[in-house]
């Protein structure tokens, strides 16, 4: 399907979700609390099973206090090791929310090595369904890993398709739009937008036809929102970004800065810096209410911050907050952030006018050798142009006298 058809289909399918949304909100405290859907014919040992991992995960996303407790018992408690792992996993994704995200690995490892020794056995259906489940939540795990901070983006979209077709024949086919709009994340950050829009309208669909819960819908309405912003059709991505926030006590703290951080992007390439602002001064205050202060979405949080002050002219407040990011994404090798970094340090030499800074920077490219997200490549070449445009930089004023007399 050409992109241009496959956007408007989009539009149109997210349209009918929107009029059905307000509706389906009413009966929300209803449905939220109800088993899973997707394995009618579970007895009520696996719908209670089921449903206690579903409260844990709630309590993993909010960040809850007594979650690392409620972990522990479970995996002291669990009465089989398959249970034991599936606890894990949960340990696994509260450890990727904390201040050394790499922690989780262990587990996932762990995880994996259980689960191919499970596959050399004889299971019945209700066994693999299960197998399926925890294979599927580590292949999740991992890829949003490699995908938070950029690496490995072709290997992250991989185990996200992995992940989607395990979860076709699994006990939790209510985690499938979900990996949906993950996959459809990791091809936005791959510059693939017709595969973007592609994997957000099948998770538009299984939402509608698992008839899952509003709250699993909204937060769909923000990737709809970043493909029609990369196309520059900013009236039809505010739309779905105000629809997204008139939801927002719904979404769990990390969606919340999810959102936040999407939202003040929107007006950041608006070039209204103000709102922009706005909104990712209200993302920090909420991460920190949240007790976030020191995970990857308060230094993505930063580092916006720090463009948008420089191009507030506040300079000193934009070193201080790279000051504070540089670090942390020097130790995990996230050369896209440090490509963002240096590209607003090329913007605060240039505008304090240390042309001799900014020609150093831009010479040491380390991190160009690594894939770069397309807005990314703009951004530079937007600071490129005010560098190159500067009245003090005499490679500009030599350049500029060879052309009019060649």
């Amino acid at each position: 399907m050409e992109p241009n058809n496959l956007l408007n289909c989009i539009k149109a399918f997210a349209k009918r979700i929107c009029a059905t949304l307000l509706a389906a909100l009413a009966v929300s405290l209803l449905t939220i609390g109800c088993g899973d859907r997707s394995a009618p014919d579970a007895n009520n040992s696996d719908s209670t099973r089921i449903n206690k991992l579903k409260q844990i995960d709630d309590s993993v996303m909010t960040l809850a206090p007594s979650v690392k407790q409620l972990i522990a018992d479970g995996i002291r408690t669990a009465p089989d090791s398959m249970t034991a792992y599936e606890y894990r996993l949960r340990e696994a994704r509260y450890l990727t929310l904390t201040d050394r995200p790499e922690r989780f690995k262990d587990n996932i490892k762990n995880i994996l090595r259980f689960a191919e020794q499970q596959q050399k056995r004889e299971l019945n259906n209700a066994e693999k369904r299960r197998l399926n489940t925890l294979i599927a939540g580590a292949y999740n795990c991992r890829a949003a890993y490699y995908h938070n901070f950029h690496r490995k983006q072709h290997q992250a979209i991989q185990l996200y398709k992995a992940a989607y077709s395990l979860l076709a024949n699994s006990d939790s086919k209510h985690n499938m739009p979900k990996v949906c709009a993950n996959l459809a994340d990791a091809y936005i950050q791959d510059n693939n937008m017709p595969m973007a829009a592609q994997w957000y309208r099948r998770a538009l669909f299984l939402v509608d036809s698992l008839a899952l819960p509003p709250k699993e819908n909204v937060t769909l309405y923000m990737g709809l929102a970043q493909i029609y912003l990369s196309l520059h059709d900013f009236d039809t991505a505010l739309h779905y970004y105000k629809a997204t926030e008139e939801h927002f006590n719904m979404m769990s703290p990390s969606m919340q800065a999810y959102f936040l951080n999407n939202f003040g992007n929107y007006y950041y390439f608006k070039k209204n810096y103000r709102q922009a602002l706005d909104k990712f001064l209200r993302m920090k205050q909420n991460l920190e209410r949240h007790g976030m202060q020191n995970n990857f979405d308060m230094y993505l949080c930063k580092v916006n911050l720090a463009d948008v002050y420089l191009n507030l002219d506040s300079i000193r407040t934009a070193q201080r907050y790279l000051n504070e990011v540089e670090p942390y994404f020097h130790k995990r090798d996230d050369f896209t952030a440090l490509h963002y970094c240096k590209t607003i340090r090329i913007g605060i030499a240039t505008k304090t006018g240390n042309i001799a800074t900014a020609q150093r920077l831009i010479a040491d490219n380390d991190e160009t050798q690594h894939p770069v997200q397309y807005t990314l490549v703009n951004l530079r070449n937007r600071y490129l142009q005010k560098y190159y445009y500067n009245p003090q930089n005499e490679t500009f004023r030599h350049s500029r006298t060879s052309r009019l007399f060649s």
